[in-house]
């Protein structure tokens, strides 16, 4: 008896081990296709088509426009063609040279990772390895980019010394505008420009717990 149940752990074991996790492309139809995505990158420009390997081993290929979700493990993407400031704001990156408040946007067809979803959807996307966020409330067709930006003051002339970074939170009066988390003192606590944060603030107002606070 040990043995065979030895046996059959040990068979497990190794299916298991060897079974490949499934990730799932959900089409506009919601029709679920169990695939794998070898190749799939967040972090560049999605192309007009995405191959995948099905469960039969074939590779096979969607046109983009016909995929509503795309699930791979515990996360869930979309693909969007959106205008989008791509631009660092790692201050080490910037090399003391941006001294420019302003956004400079570029359509993209991206990922976008959803990280809340609900009456408010916060996405955020990776392209180039740079992280920004997007959002969409009930109003909106597509996804918008919460805008914040770090830039360096203009020195005054024959200025000697340190450069001081700003920041332009304009992504504020998006939230207020479209996504208002109001307090009882009808007020507004902005969320800080990171995920746990923003993820913190749109869980809030889709559970209406704003006025808790």
């Amino acid at each position: 008896m040990k043995l065979i149940l030895s046996i059959f752990f040990t068979t497990l074991f190794i299916f298991q081990t060897t079974a490949k996790p499934k990730n799932y492309i959900i089409t506009k139809e919601n029709k679920e296709i169990a695939c794998e995505l070898k190749n799939f990158d967040p972090s560049k420009i999605a192309l007009k088509n995405l191959t995948y390997l099905d469960v039969n081993n074939n590779f096979r290929s969607i046109d983009i426009r016909n995929i509503k979700e795309i699930r791979i493990k515990n996360k869930r993407y979309m693909i969007s063609e959106v205008d989008i400031d791509n631009t660092t704001n790692s201050l080490d990156k910037l090399c003391h040279q941006r001294r420019n408040r302003e956004f400079i946007f570029s359509k993209k067809r991206i990922f976008l990772e959803i990280l809340v979803d609900g009456g408010a959807i916060l996405y955020r996307s990776n392209l180039d390895r740079i992280e920004k966020f997007f959002y969409k409330s009930t109003d909106q067709n597509t996804p918008k980019q919460l805008l914040y930006k770090k830039y360096f003051l203009n020195r005054p002339v024959f200025y000697i010394g340190s450069d001081y970074a700003a920041e332009n939170n304009f992504y504020y009066r998006q939230l207020y505008k479209n996504v208002a988390c109001l307090s009882k003192n009808k007020k507004m606590k902005y969320p800080k420009f990171n995920k746990p944060s923003l993820e913190k603030y749109f869980e809030r107002f889709n559970t209406n717990q704003c006025h808790t606070k």
